[in-house]
C-alpha cells in the first residue's frame, strides 16, 4: 500500500486503507494497480456525501468470480464507510495501452487517452505499479471540455430551461451550492489548461494560481475556496446570488479562450 499519508481526511484515509487492502488481497499478483481519482484523491472528498472514485487494473481480464467477490466486499465496505460506493470492477491494465488487445482488436485510443490522462492529473496511486510510466499523455482540448460545466452553470442560473448534460444539479441547497462552486473551480483548471498552465483539477491550486493572475476576479475567488468543499451553513442562503455571480465568471472564462483561440488563428 502506497501515499495514504496523502490523504488528509481520517474518515477517507480508513476508508482508502482498508478498500485497497480488500483489492490486495483478493487479486494478489494479478492486480496491477490501483488508484483513487477525483475529490477524494483531491482532498476535496466529505464524508457521508461524497463518494471515492476508486480505478483498479488487472493483468488479466475480469471474470465472474471477481464480480461474485466485489459484491460482497461492497457490502461489508459500504457498511463500515457508508455513501463510498467504492467497491467497484477492475479494468484490464491493456486499457491503458496503444495498439490491440489479446484477442486482436485495436483498442479505443480515445479511451487510453482518457484513462492516462486521468491518472497522471488526478489520482493517487495507492497500490500497485505506476502504469503510465513511459506512455503518452494527451492533455485535452479545453474548450471540449469546458462546454459541459459551462451548460450546467447557465442551466442552474436560469439562462436555460433545459440541462442539455449528462450531469445534474442537487436540489438541497447545501449541496447545490457547493456543485456550484466546484463548477466554478473546474472552469478554472480548464481555462489554466487552455493557458498552458495547468497542473491538476485540485481547487487549492487553481484558485491560488488564478486569483494571483487575474486580481479582478480575487473575491470571488476568495468566496469559492469557501464554498467548493465544504460550505458553511449560511451559504445556502446567497445560492442565487453566488449562482450569478459563477455564472459571469465562466462567461468571462468562455470569452478569455474565444479570445485566445482567435488570436492564434490570427
Amino acid at each position: 500500500m502506497k501515499n495514504t499519508e496523502h490523504f488528509r481526511d481520517e474518515f477517507f484515509r480508513g476508508a482508502i486503507e482498508d478498500h485497497a487492502r480488500a483489492y490486495e488481497e483478493h487479486f494478489g499478483a494479478r492486480l496491477a494497480g490501483l488508484y483513487v481519482c477525483g475529490s477524494a484523491h483531491r482532498n476535496e472528498a466529505v464524508p457521508r456525501v461524497s463518494d471515492i472514485d476508486l480505478q483498479p487494473f488487472i493483468r488479466d481480464t475480469y471474470g465472474s468470480e471477481d464480480e461474485e467477490w466485489r459484491k460482497d466486499a461492497h457490502e461489508r465496505l459500504v457498511a463500515l464507510y457508508p455513501s463510498t460506493d467504492a467497491c467497484c470492477p477492475a479494468r484490464s491494465v491493456s486499457t491503458l495501452m496503444p495498439g490491440q488487445d489479446a484477442t486482436g482488436r485495436t483498442r479505443d485510443e480515445l479511451i487510453a487517452q482518457a484513462f492516462r490522462f486521468r491518472l497522471r492529473y488526478d489520482a493517487t496511486r495507492v497500490s500497485g505499479e505506476d502504469l503510465i510510466a513511459g506512455l503518452r499523455v494527451v492533455i485535452p482540448d479545453a474548450r471540449l471540455c469546458f462546454e459541459s460545466p459551462l451548460a450546467l452553470v447557465r442551466f442552474g442560473a436560469g439562462e436555460s430551461a433545459d440541462n442539455p448534460t449528462d450531469f445534474s444539479l442537487p436540489s438541497e441547497p447545501f449541496l447545490r451550492v457547493r456543485k456550484i462552486a466546484r463548477l466554478a473551480v473546474l472552469g478554472g483548471a480548464y481555462l489554466l489548461m487552455h493557458r498552458g498552465e495547468f497542473h491538476g483539477f485540485a481547487g487549492e491550486y487553481v484558485i491560488g494560481d488564478l486569483a494571483e493572475s487575474n486580481p479582478q476576479w480575487r473575491a470571488f475567488l476568495s468566496r469559492t475556496a469557501d464554498l467548493y468543499v465544504s460550505p458553511p451553513a449560511e451559504a445556502a442562503g446567497d445560492l442565487h446570488g453566488y449562482t450569478a455571480a459563477t455564472l459571469e465568471w465562466m462567461n468571462w472564462i468562455d470569452s478569455q479562450m474565444k479570445e485566445a483561440s482567435n488570436r492564434a488563428l490570427q
